[in-house]
């Protein structure tokens, strides 16, 4: 079967640290109560979720014949996937690690990552990738993504948090993306703009498909000329955020698959990332299509937002 949808990205490992009563000071030994290894999130939870759902996926990485790559192939094992495809690459730790220290309140990172992507494979290799994909996460190679969009393929581009980041530094990808997907926080940043109305004015210069993430709140968009919010469902038992976002770019994916408009679309990736948060870590294992659908029958009606000030209540009320 031909794919839909091509992606590729870093393999993560998470090193989870469990019930630490307190981070170390320099120099301190603290315990933790529970530890766990697994998969970590990033463009690979997208692939795993959407063939669990049904949805024609491939999915490219880096490997190399260090103890990180051999843990994310066992990891891999583990939850039952198989397809993946490994990209060329010269660094000896292609996998990123990251120890993650919980406590109670909050969650502190120790990270490893020799930023290895896509930028150093040849344009050839990737566009044979990519080739016949409706859909394809934003590659890390301008030629290559001018090309997909050429080729009709729809983009989809996220934002990582970098402290210095401008909307500006955007504009050489944007004009070939489809949707573009900061949460409220990224977007006042890149916008330099508090109010995220102004902020889905300013995106929808640039595409066609605005789209603000806003975790427990749903999602904000601009839509034929509304601005409308796509509530959250409230009905998750949410035990851990991780991997949220990219669960709604998996969700988002799906409702596209499924021949679904751009705001029921929403709506799934609301879904697939809230059902997430139900589980330690980003991977669901018992995700479904019923279960994904179900929620989907039921979903509470958008809002039509007219002025920043009831968008202020709507978040503020929930």
């Amino acid at each position: 079967m031909k794919h839909y949808v091509a992606v590729i990205g870093q393999m993560n490992i998470d090193f989870i640290f469990q019930g630490v009563k307190a981070l170390p000071n320099p120099g301190e030994e603290v315990f933790a109560t529970g530890f766990k290894i697994c998969l970590g999130g990033g463009p690979m939870v997208i692939p795993y979720h959407l063939t669990r759902l049904g949805v024609p996926t491939r999915f490219g990485t880096f490997m190399g014949a260090d103890f990180e790559s051999k843990v994310a192939q066992d990891l891999l094992t583990s939850l039952d996937y198989a397809n993946i495809e490994i990209l060329p690459v010269e660094a000896e730790h292609p996998v990123v690690a990251t120890s993650v220290l919980s406590t109670k309140d909050e969650r502190s990172f120790i990270c490893y990552n020799s930023n290895v992507d896509e930028s150093s494979v040849d344009s050839k290799v990737l566009l044979d990738f990519f080739a016949e994909s409706k859909i394809a996460y934003f590659p890390k190679n301008l030629e290559v993504a001018a090309a997909l969009a050429a080729n009709g393929c729809k983009l989809i581009l996220d934002v990582s948090w970098v402290e210095n980041m401008t909307l500006a530094s955007f504009f050489d990808r944007l004009k070939f993306v489809e949707y573009f997907t900061p949460n409220d926080k990224e977007i006042k940043k890149l916008c330099a703009e508090s109010d995220l109305l102004k902020c889905l004015d300013i995106l929808e210069e640039h595409l066609a498909n605005p789209i603000i993430k806003l975790g427990v709140n749903g999602v904000l968009t601009k839509h034929n000329g509304e601005y409308l919010r796509v509530p959250a469902l409230s009905q998750f038992e949410s035990i851990d955020p991780t991997g949220a976002g990219d669960n709604f770019l998996a969700g988002l994916i799906f409702g596209l698959h499924e021949g679904l408009t751009f705001i029921d679309s929403l709506k799934m990736g609301n879904i697939v990332g809230g059902l997430a948060t139900e589980v330690i870590g980003c991977y669901r294992s018992d995700l479904s299509r019923d279960m994904v659908l179900s929620l989907f029958a039921d979903y509470p009606e958008v809002d039509v937002v007219k002025e920043s000030k009831q968008l202020d209540k709507l978040l503020n009320r929930e």
